[in-house]
């Protein structure tokens, strides 16, 4: 019998998923990593940013200018890159470079789903953006131990509240689950 687990959780850096701080000098990866022994499908991942002011296309929450921006990849258990999912469309290299979103307008470009709440005065506003990558053709597998990661290098220490959580399911790895994988989450 197929039974896989439900997965929603937060991307972690081993110490909190609450990604704000300067990451400028030294990057940091918030990740998720598949267990020893199981298969993952990735079909969404939800950003949310907390910020204090109006969240405009050009600039990244209310106000940050990003010099490096934020990546998004796929790695194997020792960090060594497989893909970038925010990647340059360069003929015949497709998923080895990344492309970098350094905006609100990125975001959107690439998640379209977007809800946007201003409170009045100084409360926090909120950027929800919501990508999912099952309705782009199908989720993202990851094999046992391989990591999902958003990498940040840059300053994000003036963000009231930034994270990252994705979704989906978990099965035993083995032929047979990756199979019903495929073919019971493909559109």
């Amino acid at each position: 019998m197929f039974s896989p687990i439900y997965i929603s959780t937060e991307l972690h850096n081993g110490s909190t998923s609450v990604a704000i701080g300067d990451y400028s000098t030294i990057s940091n990866n918030f990740v998720y990593q598949v267990p020893s022994g199981r298969i993952a499908a990735i079909t969404r991942m939800i950003i949310f940013i907390g910020d204090v002011g109006d969240f405009d296309p050009d600039i990244y929450g209310a106000g940050s200018n990003l010099t490096n921006g934020v990546e998004i990849l796929v790695t194997n258990s020792d960090d060594t890159t497989i893909q970038y999912i925010t990647s340059n469309s360069v003929a015949g290299t497709v998923g080895q470079y990344s492309n970098p979103i350094k905006t609100n307008g990125d975001w959107q470009a690439l998640c379209y789903d977007f809800h946007f709440r201003a409170d009045v005065g100084n409360q926090e506003d909120i950027g929800v953006f919501r990508w999912t990558f099952a309705r782009a053709g199908m989720p993202l597998i990851l094999a046992n131990q391989e990591k999902f990661c958003v990498k940040l290098n840059d300053d994000h220490s003036g963000l009231v509240d930034h994270r990252f959580t994705i979704q989906g399911l978990e099965a035993p790895e083995n032929s047979h689950n990756l199979e019903l994988f495929m073919r019971q989450l493909s559109p």
